[in-house]
C-alpha cells in the first residue's frame, strides 16, 4: 500500500519528481518511448533496494512481484476505473441495458 507517512513523502517527492522530470525530458511528447524508461527505472529501483544482483532469494522476487503487482492493482483503483465509470456514463456500457446506462449518465448530470 503507497500509504506512507507524510515525513517519508516529503524525503522521497522531491527525489522522484526529479526523476519523473528527467525521463520527461527524455521522452519529450513521445509518450511511446516513457515505456522502456520507466521499465527501467522500475526495474533498476526494485535491484537496488531488494539487493537482487548481489544477494537475490526467491523471497526477494516474490516480493518485488507482489509490488509490481500492488502497484498495478492500485493506479487501476484510484485512476483507471474512476475514468472508466466517466467513461461508461457518456458513452455506454458493453453489457449494460440502456436504462442503466442513461441512470448512470443521469446521476453524473445531476438529474
Amino acid at each position: 500500500m503507497p500509504y506512507i507517512p507524510q515525513e517519508e513523502r516529503k524525503q522521497l517527492d522531491p527525489l522522484i519528481q526529479q526523476l519523473v522530470e528527467q525521463i520527461v525530458s527524455m521522452t519529450g511528447k513521445d509518450l511511446s518511448t516513457a515505456d522502456g524508461r520507466l521499465n527501467y527505472t522500475i526495474c533498476k529501483l526494485l535491484i537496488g533496494v531488494l539487493d537482487l544482483e548481489k544477494n537475490p532469494k526467491y523471497h526477494k522476487f516474490n516480493t518485488a512481484a507482489g509490488v509490481l503487482e500492488c502497484v498495478k492493482t492500485e493506479l487501476y483503483r484510484i485512476l483507471a476505473a474512476p475514468y472508466e465509470e466517466e467513461k461508461i456514463a457518456e458513452n455506454g456500457h458493453i453489457l449494460a441495458p440502456k436504462w442503466i446506462t442513461d441512470a448512470m449518465r443521469a446521476a453524473k448530470e445531476g438529474n
